[in-house]
Parts: C-alpha cells; structure tokens; sequence
C-alpha cells in the first residue's frame, strides 16, 4: 500500500534526517501501529485509498514523538514552525506564542488530531 519512500519524504518536509540503520525497524513498527489503528477505528479490512496521506502523517509524527522522547532529534530546528499553510494563494503564518520546542509539540498535535478526523468519513457501521 504505502511505500517507504514516502514516509521518508515526508519525514524530510520536517527537516528529519532519516538513516537505514537506526530508523528502518522503528518507521515498520510505527507503520503497522498506525494502519492497524485506522483499521481499527474504521471498521475496515484494508485502508482505504484515500487515507493513504493520512496514514503517512500519522506514522510521521508518532515516529518523530517516539524521536522527541528518546532525544534523538538533533536535526530538527524548532525555530520556524508553522501555525497554518493554505494552499490557494499561499498563505503561511508562524506560531508565535511558548518555546520553538512547544510551537513543534503543538504542530504534531494539530496534525495528528487532522488525521484523526479524517478517519470518521471512512468509518463502517459494524453489527
């Protein structure tokens, strides 16, 4: 369904330096965490299509929190962090408000809980 590739491209978006060596097995733990999750909570056998990008995003930030926690994200500057983007006629607005550490705590949150509510439209009625 989803290839490494993109979860790495992903990752890179958020200035992550993904390696082979010390992320492979943690980026397929997160991967099979998040899409039994999706299914779980979507009542389906396979994830759908459309959830694909989703899906990427949550494996992104679970991964970068699990990295967060360990202390293992030197790569990542928590300067400028996002607040919003739009994409019609390119809007982006910079957090201003607690510690560049916070503004990147609050932009996994606002992601993660995105994602979460993209899953309801896909929800099945199980009986």
């Amino acid at each position: 369904m989803m290839e490494l590739d993109k979860i790495i491209s992903r990752l890179e978006s958020f200035a992550y330096c993904y390696v082979e060596e010390n992320d492979g097995y943690t980026i397929e733990y997160i991967k099979n965490k998040v899409l039994n999750h999706i299914l779980n909570e979507t009542n389906q056998v396979e994830v759908p299509e459309q959830l694909e990008n989703v899906a990427i995003d949550m494996i992104c930030v679970e991964f970068l929190r699990l990295k967060k926690g360990m202390g293992q994200l030197e790569s990542i500057e928590f300067e400028r962090i996002e607040a919003s983007v739009s994409m019609g006629d390119t809007s982006i607005s910079y957090v201003n408000d607690g510690t560049p550490e916070q503004k990147f705590d609050s932009m996994l949150n606002s992601i993660y809980a995105s994602a979460e509510s993209e899953l309801i439209k896909h929800r099945k009625l199980v009986w």
